[in-house]
């Protein structure tokens, strides 16, 4: 289908399948639920063969406990199964989670996933409640976090009044259920992704006799709504991880999980300031403390290139061990936490933390007047145990969260709630430890925000469940892997989880969300950050070509190699709307120019090291990932005007090949000469 569709057309589709609604709104409230249609937004991509969409919206009770409250329109896009010639094997209902986010703004990633399946079974996307287009909060001071989140919130709770307490999992499934039913569905397959989980656990509560099986991708199944203890834990089994799936950072960094424990305790000790440069040269004068680390983990989590703050903290931990503090400094310049979320279209900040009010069970009364809830919270944040938080300390990961107006990905504010309306005609989503009644597939990556030990904790929750364990993919695992998507497509179609062996492999492509699959392993890390040539790790020689690199030769090439990788990874960071010129670490600068098809860099006197420039031209190939560069070396003064002291001054002629993202190819090969020796080397790509 077109993605410009009239509304003549949609309508004729519509009302072929659906009893249209009147526009009472007294009849709406009063009868069973039906289905207002309306234009189907366009859409990015083209459907599947076969497959038809039609949307509208189902006026649903705001407060299923007080009619009187009105209604609330409830939007959907419904594509119908391809095959027509057979009876719909039912629904696939999806919500990516958030909570806020709407779910159809997903629908053409949500597509790409489920697509396979869409000869048999139907696509329904519906907005939850106060998302989207199902009437978006909008509650502009926490939308846009003016001022401090405590007061945004407050002001958000004040501003929804009654209805505070109704855009809660429970309502919401029941949601899904009206319109299910207007459709004239009978069964659905709910996928849940991250908070989206308590959505399906609230519909097999609320309404087994239409479900399934479900998907659970990534789902938050903590119990400590509260402090999210685990989820700091996992950040640092994350970073750790990232930098054994690095030859370069697990070779030099033999113990990564002690350098981060090292790295909290020093900046909790003793923080400090500094200018950083971020991905485009731009300086920004930053503040590094504990909770700094939080910033560098997750700010970048979704964005290019994949995990590559994990991949670059441990070497950027152990220079500042020796007085360095440039690679953190960077780090943290590139780590700007997002405070204005945009318009509501996409993520409606209200409905997130109306939902995660109205679904959590904290630690303070939330019926209790807010002084009350305050010192509530406060009394069991002084009771937590030592070390719940390790390598980190509890106050540095409240502090990230409570000064976000949503937390970190994985992470709500402690205090979201205490200024939240004492709740009205309170829904819980299902009851506490609520065993699952039916098949479930569980998917949590070694990569993800939400703690693979918190899907192993609540496994015996889910009597029908399979916990599949996803080495190479970021949180909701489908959206990252074509692996993990495969195994949910079997599952669905089969009710078995097939061949899970791809999800084990470290090697298994993965992809960014919203990125198409291929067949690249996106991990880049660092094994040191040297201050001189001096201290870099030397290339190895290459037995393939004729070297006659002594080891100073070596380290000027092991620079040279460091300084294009990073430039080139530095490029997928870059802000092109703002430029497209660089800064090498230790200065220098390089311009960058984009294209379909490959991404180019000049480089003028790019400093990886104080003492090494490099001036040049490389290309980086985007369908296969290749770098070739053809780069001038000098090892001359540093920047302070210090004569090198290891080895006389040199200067060389170098060309660089490698390929990005292909544990096969593990090494770029540096060839051409150093002070007159002919070089043949090796140097990590990853």
């Amino acid at each position: 289908m077109s993605p410009s569709r009239a509304i003549a057309v949609a309508v004729t589709m519509v009302a072929a399948v659906f009893v249209i609604a009147s526009p009472s709104p007294a009849r709406a409230a009063a009868s069973a639920p039906v289905v207002t249609p309306v234009t189907c937004p366009p859409l990015p991509i083209p459907l599947p063969p076969g497959v038809t969409e039609t949307c509208g919206t189902v006026d649903v009770p705001l407060d299923r406990a007080q009619p009187a409250a009105g209604t609330i329109p409830i939007f959907f896009e419904l594509y119908r199964h391809s095959d027509s010639s057979r009876p719909s094997l039912g629904a696939i209902v999806p919500s990516v989670g958030g909570p806020g986010i709407s779910n159809t703004a997903f629908a053409p990633i949500v597509l790409g996933v489920f697509g396979p399946l869409l000869d048999r079974r139907d696509l329904l996307v519906i907005d939850d409640r106060g998302t989207g287009r199902s009437a978006a909060i909008n509650c502009p001071a926490l939308q846009h976090l003016t001022g401090d989140v405590v007061s945004a919130v407050r002001a958000c709770g004040a501003q929804l009044g009654a209805a505070a307490s109704r855009y809660g999992s429970g309502d919401v499934a029941d949601d899904v259920d009206a319109v299910r039913a207007a459709l004239g569905i009978d069964q659905i397959v709910y996928y849940g992704g991250s908070f989206g989980s308590h959505d399906v656990r609230a519909y097999d509560y609320r309404h087994p006799g239409h479900l399934q099986a479900a998907v659970l991708d990534s789902p938050w199944l903590s119990p400590d709504y509260t402090f999210q203890a685990s989820g700091a834990r996992f950040y640092a089994r994350v970073q750790a991880t990232v930098c054994r799936r690095s030859p370069s950072c697990i070779g030099a960094n033999p113990h990564p999980g002690s350098v981060l424990a090292w790295l909290a305790q020093r900046l909790r000790a003793h923080p400090f300031d500094g200018t950083g440069y971020d991905a485009n040269g731009v300086p920004h004068q930053v503040h590094v403390d504990e909770s700094t680390i939080f910033d560098i983990l997750s700010a970048n989590y979704n964005a290019a290139p994949a995990f590559l703050s994990q991949g670059e903290l441990t070497a950027a931990a152990q220079a500042l061990r020796r007085g360095d503090q440039v690679p953190l400094l960077r780090l943290a310049a590139e780590s700007p936490q997002v405070t204005d979320s945009g318009p509501p279209g996409f993520i409606s900040l209200g409905a997130s933390v109306a939902t995660f009010c109205s679904d959590g069970r904290f630690v303070y009364d939330v019926t209790a007047p807010e002084a009350t809830r305050r010192a509530q919270l406060e009394t069991a944040f002084a009771a937590l145990p030592a070390g719940a938080f390790a390598p980190f300390s509890a106050a540095a990961w409240r502090a990230v969260n409570e000064r976000l107006p949503k937390g970190v990905p994985g992470g709500f504010p402690a205090d979201w709630c205490v200024p939240w309306p004492t709740p009205v005609h309170p829904n819980p989503p299902f009851p506490p430890n609520q065993p699952f009644s039916k098949p479930a597939l569980i998917l949590n990556s070694d990569l993800d925000v939400v703690p693979l030990d918190d899907a192993k904790a609540a496994l015996p929750l889910f009597r029908q469940g399979h916990l599949v364990e996803v080495a190479n993919a970021g949180h909701e695992t489908t959206l990252w892997s074509g692996c993990a998507a495969g195994i949910a497509r079997t599952f669905i179609a089969t009710g078995a989880t097939g061949d899970t062996s791809c999800a084990a492999d470290v090697t298994t492509p993965f992809h960014r969300i919203g990125e198409p699959p291929s067949s690249f392993v996106p991990y880049h890390g660092v094994g040191r950050f040297p201050v001189r040539a001096a201290d870099a790790i030397p290339a190895r020689t290459d037995p393939t070509g004729i070297n006659q690199a002594d080891q100073q030769d070596r380290k000027i090439a092991s620079v040279a190699g460091s300084t294009i990788l990073d430039a080139f990874m530095r490029a997928q960071r870059m802000n092109l709307m703002t430029g497209t010129t660089g800064r090498g670490l230790r200065g220098g600068s390089y311009t960058v120019t984009p294209s379909p098809t490959t991404t180019t860099i000049d480089f003028n006197t790019v400093r990886f090291t104080n003492d090494v420039t490099v001036t040049g031209h490389a290309t980086r190939d985007l369908a296969t990932n290749t770098i070739d560069a053809q780069v001038t070396v000098v090892q001359a003064n540093d920047q302070s005007g210090s004569q090198q002291a290891h080895g006389s001054q040199r200067q060389g002629t170098l060309t660089f090949h490698g390929i990005l993202y292909t544990p096969s190819k593990p090494d770029g090969q540096i060839r051409g000469t150093i002070d007159g020796h002919q070089v043949a080397l090796l140097v990590p790509m990853n």
